[in-house]
């Protein structure tokens, strides 16, 4: 347990909800009135210790956190970027199929390797989800935008009182939002500016998170809460007379005017035509000439202007007509009905009353800004086109019908699928599917924070994106590395397998999080981490300033090199720490370090050479030499973390 810890707090009271002028009531306001000094910068949802972060003891045999302690947000055991500790990497081997001739049908076998291939970009991380985002955020902060997370999706824990077997899901209100608005902090650094973030969550937290997306992600930036029916009513185990059978996603983008045209325009499931155009009764034909009828102006669409249309006819469609013959008139074939939506209907009494006119404008704002509009009325009421949702897949017609909030996942064969048992918290590999379809496209990021049982890698993996997945459970080993073996290997034929034709292929690479290279003794004094040996320390130092460590054996004993390039120019990260409880010299002198810097320089031609160490150096600032800087650590890093 941490010596130095505050005084524990507990959590008592309610949450509370702060917004402008809460002791008011509106009458008549002006500009004046709105604001005083009794004003709240809101609306906020406030919580105990909400200007702090909770700092977790990790219990590695049994993968959770431990009971969580309040720390400052800037305290560097929640801060801190951890090294990540590569563990094995796994691929997909191709090979010609038992009983089939070579090179005509093709299989895989899940093969280990113990090399850290660069090119390997799928990642499963074992560990604190706070810190390896840490780490993350790190990786990717100078990654171009197209390069950044595009798609978020996580199944936080619900706080539910409830201690599932793989999951501690019992953690107060204060608690429970700390953890989300830290992490939701650090997803947003992650994200492109074009990403989606979608969260799983019940009842009892999700009116809560709604408020924190809004403070985080800005109401502005809202998409959806969708409703996902999780179970039946058939089932047992519920008091309620209502019985609970939803769950819901909240999604927010981080810059709604880029993503909301991609996500409206993946937004259809595919229906049998048959019945459903039943309703589409008319067919239009002879447009005569359009004569202008008025011009009117209205905010966020701009100018609108009517026409009318002459000698135009209408015929009804016989119900006798054989389906293939009707849908030969497909672009004349309509229905009407009356207008619903906010800009139509307030428009409605400029529409001529009688006879067939459209409307033609451009909206200045929305998903479909700059793009000139036309909608047609007949009598006043809307027409709408056949041919806007029905698509032909295969000879045969299909319904475009646009994706509702409410969703009804068949949850039928959830226990078999990615051939592993895992009780309460699994997720249907259709949902996840929907998910990454509407956001995504091929070999874009997803990014799940609390990958469970796998099931988003393992999606994501067969719809050909790139993934990371975070686990601090023991079931990162015991699930999700053999759930994902099972689908690079192909064997893994359930979920969405058939529907998107998976036979396998691809890789991943296992990591542990590292142990922090630093420490905070009981009187609050930061230091290294002194369990860990110098060698680790001086990695995870070249770690933090990002250089990517060399295996340079001709280096003095002691010092550990890294490199980094910036526009084809090479910068060198010497790194030598001494461990003060150990017996020798702790200063560096000038003739030592010069010839280090003569051999870097002969073999490497750095730009410039930094120098991290915790010892003396035997040079004044007068004296340094031209292309070296020197970086006293870890003062360099705890200020850098602070």
């Amino acid at each position: 347990m941490p010596q130095n810890e505050k005084k524990q707090k507990s959590y008592k009271g309610t949450l509370t909800l702060e917004w402008y002028n809460k002791e008011k009531s509106i009458l008549l306001m002006g500009e004046k009135d709105i604001k005083s000094e009794k004003d709240i910068p809101a609306p906020k949802l406030n919580w105990v210790n909400k200007d702090e972060s909770l700092f977790y003891e990790i219990n590695e045999n049994e993968g959770k956190g431990l009971k969580p302690y309040w720390v400052d947000t800037n305290d560097i055991r929640v801060k801190e970027p951890r090294p990540l500790v590569f563990k094995k990497a796994y691929i997909a081997e191709e090979k010609t199929k038992k009983g089939s001739l070579e090179g005509t049908e093709k299989e895989y076998v899940a093969k280990e390797s113990d090399y850290d291939d660069p090119n390997i970009q799928n990642i499963l991380i074992k560990g604190d989800n706070l810190l390896a985002l840490n780490t993350l955020v790190k990786m990717f902060e100078n990654k171009p935008d197209n390069e950044k997370v595009k798609c978020i999706y996580i199944d936080p824990p619900y706080n539910t009182g409830a201690a599932f077997e793989n999951y501690d899901d019992n953690l107060e209100h204060s608690e429970w939002l700390t953890m989300m608005r830290d992490r939701l902090i650090l997803f947003k650094k992650l994200m492109s500016k074009d990403a989606i973030i979608f969260i799983q969550i019940d009842y009892r937290e999700v009116g809560y998170l709604q408020t924190l997306l809004d403070e985080i992600f800005s109401k502005d930036n809202f998409i959806s809460i969708l409703t996902i029916k999780v179970k039946d009513v058939a089932g047992v185990g519920q008091e309620s007379p209502l019985f609970d059978i939803c769950e819901y996603i909240l999604i927010y983008s981080n810059d709604l005017e880029l993503c909301k045209v991609k996500i409206i325009g993946k937004s259809y499931k595919y229906e049998k035509i048959n019945d459903i155009v039943k309703g589409y009764n008319k067919i239009m034909i002879d447009f005569g000439k359009e004569k202008l009828y008025k011009v009117i102006e209205r905010q966020n669409v701009g100018v609108i202007k009517i026409y009318e249309l002459k000698d135009y006819k209408i015929e009804k469609i016989d119900k006798n007509v054989p389906f293939n013959q009707y849908l030969k008139n497909i672009n004349q074939i309509c229905i009407d009905y009356n207008p619903s939506g906010g800009m139509i209907n307030a428009i409605k009494g400029e529409i001529p009353e009688k006879g067939l006119s459209y409307i033609e404008y451009t909206p200045t704002k929305g998903r479909d800004a700059g793009k000139l509009s036309k909608v047609y009325f007949l009598n006043r009421r809307i027409l709408a086109w056949l041919r806007h949702i029905v698509v032909e897949i295969d000879k045969k017609y299909y319904v475009r019908k646009k994706l509702s909030n409410l969703w009804d996942v068949n949850t039928a064969s959830l226990s078999i699928e990615g051939g592993i048992y895992f009780p309460q918290s699994k997720k249907p590999e259709e949902l996840i599917q929907r998910i990454i379809r509407l956001s995504t496209e091929p070999n874009d990021i997803i990014l799940d924070s609390f990958a469970g049982s796998g099931t988003t890698p393992a999606v994501a993996h067969k719809m050909g994106r790139r993934w990371i997945g975070v686990e601090i459970g023991r079931h990162a080993d015991t699930h999700i590395i053999q759930r994902l073996k099972n689908v690079i290997s192909g064997e893994d034929q359930a979920g969405i397998s058939k529907s998107v034709n998976w036979q396998g292929g691809g890789s991943f690479k296992y990591y542990h999080l590292g142990e922090s290279i630093l420490s905070i003794d009981k009187d609050g004094h930061k230091d290294f981490n002194w369990n860990l040996s110098v060698r680790d320390i001086a990695g995870g130092v070249l770690y933090y300033f990002d250089y990517k460590e060399i295996d340079d054996k001709k280096l003095p004993e002691g010092f550990y090199i890294g490199i980094k390039e910036n526009d084809d120019k090479k910068i060198i990260g010497l790194v030598n720490i001494k461990d003060f409880k150990s017996k020798g010299e702790f200063v560096i002198t000038e003739l030592e370090l010069q010839k280090i810097l003569d051999y870097i320089k002969k073999q490497y031609n750095p730009l410039k050479t930094y120098l991290f160490t915790n010892c003396g150096v035997g040079y004044t600032d007068e004296n340094i030499p031209e292309g070296l800087g020197i970086m006293k650590v870890p003062q360099e890093i705890i200020a850098s973390i602070e």
